[in-house]
Order: C-alpha cells, then structure tokens, then sequence
C-alpha cells in the first residue's frame, strides 16, 4: 500500500514539472481536390500539386534572350530539382536565362541552387514572359515544377 502511494505520487510530481516538447512544423501531405493528385507543401507555405499517378514531365522552355530568342526546351520531371549543371545549353547555364515558357504545368524559379524556398524568386503557372523584370533577369540558379501551382 505504502509502495503504490509513492510511486502514485512520483507520477504526479513528475507529470506536474514535465511540459510537452514541441517539434517543429513538418512537411504536410494532404489529397487536394484535384482528383489523382496530392497537395505538397512545406513549412514555409511553399506549394505544389504533384499527379498521385507518378511523376510526369513538365515542358519549360529557358531562353537566353528576350523575346524567346536562343531557348531550349527542357522535360523536368514534377517535384525533381534542376540546377545549373543539369540544364547547360549552348556552353550558357540556365542562369542566363532572359524570357520562359511553361507549357504543361507549374514551375518554381530560384536565384540559388537546391529550389530553397528561402531563394524563391517566381512561380509560372502555364505561362511564359518575353522579358522577365530587371529584379529576376539573368539570376535564374534552379527550377522545381508541379503538376498545377496551388492556391495559397
């Protein structure tokens, strides 16, 4: 008896001083309402929609130049992470990059390699731009493409 009342107060003591440890926001993956796909986000709200049927390629076009002058067409794999070196075209990075086209999904533009979200420059959802602003020209270190951009 003497035996369980202590061991029935040494639960209270320590539950009474022990507080619960909080983990940090992990990566969420939720079914969005896009039928066949799931919604991918990270901690810092950086979102995509990747195809449940397994991962497709993504057309882009990287140009050089303004106007879609000097471009190369490029399949990027959904989710996958394109750096300079998997993307050299005609002896130039893809950091020269002046104008793009999204043709088949949404892709994310950084200006440091790895797709950081920290160094999140733009995203294009089936679009292009002839001439992308002076703040993003030339700056382009790596690209990371989805089946659909999702809403934030």
């Amino acid at each position: 008896m003497l035996l369980q009342l202590f061991i029935l107060g040494l639960t209270f003591v320590v539950s009474a001083f022990s507080t619960p440890f909080e983990t940090p926001p992990q990566p969420q993956t939720t079914v969005d309402s896009v039928p066949g796909s799931f919604l991918i986000q990270s901690p810092t709200n950086f979102t995509g929609i990747i195809s449940a049927s397994g991962p497709r390629k993504i057309s882009v076009q990287l140009c050089k130049h303004k106007g879609f002058h000097d471009c190369t067409d490029f399949k990027m794999t959904q989710g996958s992470c394109y750096e300079p070196g998997d993307l050299i075209y005609g002896g130039h990075g893809i950091k020269e990059m002046t104008s793009y086209r999204v043709r088949d999904g949404c892709c994310s533009f950084f200006e440091e390699p790895n797709c950081l979200p920290f160094y999140f420059m733009f995203m294009a959802n089936y679009r292009s731009d002839s001439w992308i602003s002076q703040e993003h020209n030339d700056k382009l270190q790596s690209v990371k493409c989805y089946d659909h951009c999702a809403a934030k």
